[in-house]
């Protein structure tokens, strides 16, 4: 589980700002990308405004990064992945009786 300290607006801020400067883009340049103006890219990076899920993925792209780490600080890699191609093997499936109720009628 990731820390909630890691998916504040303030700490995708600060990997964002991280990413820019690594890119050598402005702010303004930054903001362009995910069609915003210099002020409200400015707030995506210090925390007073949050990243939407669309922009995430244009700045994945651009900085060749995994969404993941730039939303939650983490990338695919350090996801805890699950294996769903087979049965789990102690979960108790529940039974539940669904009466089943004919809406056809007869010709008579």
């Amino acid at each position: 589980m990731v820390p909630r300290s890691e998916m504040t607006d303030g700490a995708v801020g600060t990997r964002l700002q991280h990413l820019r400067i690594k890119a050598r883009l402005s702010q303004k340049q930054a903001g362009r990308l995910i069609g915003v103006s210099l002020p409200t890219y400015a707030k995506i990076e210090i925390g007073r405004r949050s990243l939407k899920a669309r922009e995430a993925a244009v700045f994945a792209e651009q900085y060749g990064v995994d969404a993941r780490w730039i939303v939650v600080g983490q990338s695919l890699k350090e996801c805890k992945l699950v294996d769903i191609s087979r049965e789990p093997e102690s979960v108790p499936v529940p039974h539940i009786a669904i009466p089943f109720v004919s809406h056809s009628r007869r010709a008579g």
